[in-house]
């Protein structure tokens, strides 16, 4: 089986860390994180991937390139203007050929066994097979309403919440059939979601469910990354982590320094070259990245450091994300933040979480 990596958008509600380089390749854990979806379907036995591209399409191509490092064969599909989730698959049409089809939007981090899935759409000769993911909150995302038998009967894009029925949402990832390429007009933009699924519904294809219980996160906004992190960091999702595990949940690479009497308390991955200050405290929930530094007498906790940042002497730091070359000079108390790459947060700053501002 084939598969797509829809990844063509502007990933514009990761900004401002997207304006300097393209979502598929931003770095979780100090990977690119598509890399999470290749290596996925990698264990599965899929060998050819489609990454269907849009914004900064050559930069994705120059960090995974041929995928040979994957043991994959990467297929690339550029799009001069977006077509939109269908119409990046109308645009794939001579790589689906007339095989079945695995699609994977390109940002979502997903854990489950894709053979039950391959299994329940050949049982039931389904034309269309989508995921569901179940969550407390479906406003943001598409409902899908399914009959007893798994049948899919409706979809509902980003439901008011006295429309909301069921908490069972699209995760992102489908199994189609050659003949559902009909459905989808060429040349244009299209929604799969909002278009081409209430059609094939009306068409009367069988178009079936998947919705055993499984991992799901949409890393689409600077929150979600940072829980994408720390989800790793907690073993939620499998995956080799770069560095040496030193004791439980805790990973040093071997090229890091740790001053003296610094404490690590888990789970903490600390990367390539990284530099942590004597009497410094990292952790629980802290990933700290290659070359970053964190001077002496720091406590960085339920925070996200990307490569290259600073965070000077006497910080403390909490459920923030630094983007990479950005520096927190010393004495400085940062909490609930986003700091964007190349910017600088003054000695002695201290900012507060809104629910903290409101209390006082």
């Amino acid at each position: 089986m084939k598969a797509v990596i829809l990844a063509g958008g502007l990933g514009t509600r990761l900004r401002p860390m997207t304006y300097r380089r393209p979502k598929p390749v931003i770095s979780l854990m100090g990977r690119p994180f598509l890399e999470f979806q290749i290596r996925w379907l990698e264990s599965f036995g899929v060998e050819d991937i489609a990454l269907c591209l849009h914004y900064q399409a050559d930069r994705v191509e120059s960090v995974l390139g041929d995928g040979k490092q994957y043991g994959v064969r990467l297929h690339y599909i550029f799009e001069e203007t977006p077509m939109g989730t269908g119409g990046a698959l109308a645009n794939a049409a001579s790589f689906w050929g007339q095989d079945r089809l695995l699609v994977l939007n390109g940002d979502v981090l997903v854990n489950f066994d894709l053979y039950s899935m391959v299994d329940i759409h050949v049982a039931r000769k389904s034309a269309a097979t989508i995921a569901l993911a179940r969550v407390s909150d479906p406003t943001s995302y598409g409902m899908v309403m399914v009959k007893p038998d798994g049948k899919v009967a409706r979809f509902l894009e980003k439901p008011a919440w006295d429309q909301v029925s069921v908490r069972s949402i699209n995760a992102g990832v489908y199994i189609l059939e050659p003949e559902i390429l009909k459905f989808i007009p060429a040349d244009r933009e299209i929604s799969i979601e909002r278009e081409t699924f209430p059609v094939l519904l009306s068409a009367g294809l069988p178009f079936y469910s998947y919705r055993e219980p499984f991992y799901w996160l949409d890393i689409g906004t600077p929150e979600k990354l940072m829980q994408a992190h720390f989800d790793l960091l907690d073993r939620r999702i499998f995956a080799n982590l770069n560095g040496k595990r030193v004791s439980d949940h805790v990973w040093v690479d071997d090229s890091a320094e740790l001053g003296e009497g610094v404490s690590l308390v888990p789970p903490v991955f600390i990367g390539t070259q990284a530099k942590i200050g004597a009497g410094s405290t990292i952790g629980p929930y802290a990933v700290i990245g290659a070359q970053a530094i964190v001077e002496n007498d720091c406590e960085i906790r339920r925070s996200v450091l990307y490569e290259n940042t600073i965070v000077g002497a006497n910080c403390f730091l909490s459920w923030s994300l630094l983007d990479e070359q950005s520096q927190i000079r010393e004495e400085a108390s940062i909490q609930g933040f986003l700091l964007s790459a190349d910017s600088v947060i003054g000695k002695g700053c201290r900012t507060i979480k809104a629910s903290e501002a409101i209390d006082s």
